[in-house]
């Protein structure tokens, strides 16, 4: 049993955390002469034998449909079945040609079923999927498939906790984890069957900010090969026209937003002036602060609070008139921390600043 570390070890940490930083936010497409030696030890870890079928997909959220599909499809009788007419949506279309593909790529109908792939056999697989949504919507069928998901690169968390204890005691119980240590370098999300492995490469592109969250304010923050993005600004997902398109976000969208600070980026990238003009906030206070006692300058300020009791502090810039708008908080997020009952810019800017005026000389 270890009851405490070294220097030498605690002094490790940060090595640890770069290299798995940097594994959690690598890029690249999955290798398949590579990923299946790795994930075939995997199964003759557990004593099972090596899948029979790779499904290879460009994201997670197409392999996880991906995967959907090929349970349906499981279910399906080739010498017993009907071709209704399909009315499956065009993401449903997409999905399914893929697996499709790669279904009867690596699957022998014919050895398993007698039965010959056909396009009559297409039609019937996609009549079977239709009627099976009928009962079930697709989301459904997939939240029932997410319990058992691995996440390759995205394991890095995790991975990089069992690599420091394996480093440095080599305990044999962590020896099987050598295998998903190296996979993690070469693959994204992945699902482990019996006879067949799901696999989604990683993205192409990962932007993060200078505190290491997920965030781009000019594209997808994650995008992959096949043009799968996700949004994000400063570690909060968002819809893409948030980001794309800001100038379609509505007042009604974004006092929609139940956590103050997504409501926060949303107002940002809709424009500050434009929202409080909209939204028909209330100003608190209005007053004029000293910018520079010696000079006697000034500039105005505004103490406006939105319908959620948000407070900004609204001013203008000494040097350059730029406008800033200063979120404060909640108005009893603030009476509970602080026991500021706020009514004023001034203490609204003393709460920002951390100062009392009266001990300011000059500011911009």
């Amino acid at each position: 049993m270890v009851e405490q570390l070294t220097q030498e070890q605690i002094d490790s940490f940060p090595r640890f955390r770069d290299k798995w930083t940097n594994i959690g936010r690598s890029t690249g497409r999955a290798d398949l002469s590579v990923v299946k030696p790795i994930i075939n030890k995997i199964y003759e870890q557990k004593d099972l034998e090596a899948p029979k079928y790779f499904f290879h997909f460009g994201n997670p959220m197409d392999m996880l449909n991906g995967r959907v599909i090929c349970r349906m499809l499981n279910s399906f009788d080739p010498k017993n079945y009907q071709k209704d007419t399909i009315n499956l949506d065009n993401d449903f279309m997409r999905i399914f040609d893929m697996t499709y593909q790669m279904y009867s790529e690596q699957f022998d109908l014919k050895s398993a079923h007698g039965v010959d792939w056909s396009e009559d056999i297409k039609l019937g697989m996609l009549s079977h999927c239709q009627n099976l949504l009928k009962s079930k919507n697709m989301l459904a069928y997939r939240k029932e498939l997410e319990t058992d998901v691995l996440y390759g690169n995205h394991e890095a968390h995790n991975l990089a906790y069992y690599e420091f204890w394996d480093e440095w005691f080599k305990f044999d119980f962590l020896k099987p984890m050598h295998a998903f240590f190296e996979l993690a370098n070469h693959l994204g999300w992945w699902c482990a069957e019996k006879e067949v492995a799901y696999l989604s490469d990683k993205p192409d592109e990962v932007h993060v900010d200078e505190l290491g969250r997920l965030h781009n304010t000019a594209g997808p923050a994650v995008k992959y090969r096949d043009e799968f993005s996700i949004y994000c600004i400063e570690s909060h997902s968002v819809p893409a026209h948030v980001v794309e398109a800001p100038d379609t976000i509505t007042v009604e969208e974004i006092d929609s937003q139940t956590n103050a600070e997504v409501r926060r980026i949303f107002m940002t990238q809709f424009g500050f002036e434009r929202y409080f003009q909209e939204a028909n906030c209330q100003i608190i206070d209005q007053d004029f602060t000293v910018v520079d006692y010696n000079k006697q300058e000034s500039m105005p300020r505004m103490l406006v609070k939105t319908k959620f009791d948000d407070v900004y502090l609204i001013g203008t810039d000494g040097s350059t008139n730029r406008v800033y708008y200063m979120p404060i908080g909640n108005v009893t997020t603030i009476k509970e921390r602080l026991g500021v009952n706020i009514k004023t810019c001034k203490q609204a800017h003393e709460i920002i600043s951390g100062v009392k005026e009266s001990n300011i000389i000059s500011q911009s």
